[in-house]
């Protein structure tokens, strides 16, 4: 779905974003979030997201943005935890509830960057497109490849070449 209707997914991320910020701070009046640190440090991880919105779905994986995006990811999730590990604030009824929040509230946005920035594009990775791309002709369009597909070919070419050090006659570079 997510290929398809990429401005349906970029709006529905923000809409996403926008409605986790307002439970953030409809939990830190109520009293859910016992700090205004934590409260204020789980909203800016959520508003950091922001940048990879610009260039959505197509987005360069070594890119500033996306690793932003990761370590907000983690700091947003030991933030969350800090929280449900005070005393204050450790009245959830159960784990389930626990488990819940942090998969709708904390691991929603992320999971959705990654299904959504991910794109078909008819081929499996592997095929060198990487070195494919950079021979082509300039006058040719090329069309977008997506964050998955980019990621397994570069670490497939990063194995060939390492393969190639280590044992010069085995690999694709014979």
């Amino acid at each position: 779905m997510a290929e398809d209707c990429s401005s349906f997914m970029k709006k529905l991320l923000k809409w996403y974003m926008g409605g986790t910020l307002a439970v953030y701070s409809m939990l830190y009046l109520d009293g859910a979030i016992y700090s205004f640190p934590i409260y204020l440090g789980t909203s800016v991880c959520i508003l950091c997201y922001v940048p990879l919105l610009e260039t959505f779905p197509v987005v360069d994986i070594m890119s500033s943005k996306v690793m932003l995006a990761l370590l907000v990811t983690g700091i947003n999730h030991y933030l969350w935890h800090l929280n449900f590990a005070h005393p204050e604030t450790a009245y959830f009824a159960s784990l389930l509830d626990l488990v819940g929040f942090f998969i709708y509230l904390v691991w929603g946005i992320p999971a959705l960057f990654g299904i959504s920035l991910t794109s078909s594009t008819g081929c499996l990775p592997g095929f060198d497109n990487i070195a494919n791309m950079k021979q082509q002709q300039p006058h040719k369009q090329n069309k977008p490849v997506g964050v998955l597909k980019s990621l397994m070919d570069y670490f497939l070419v990063r194995k060939d070449e390492a393969l190639h050090r280590v044992a010069p006659g085995m690999g694709k570079y014979v």
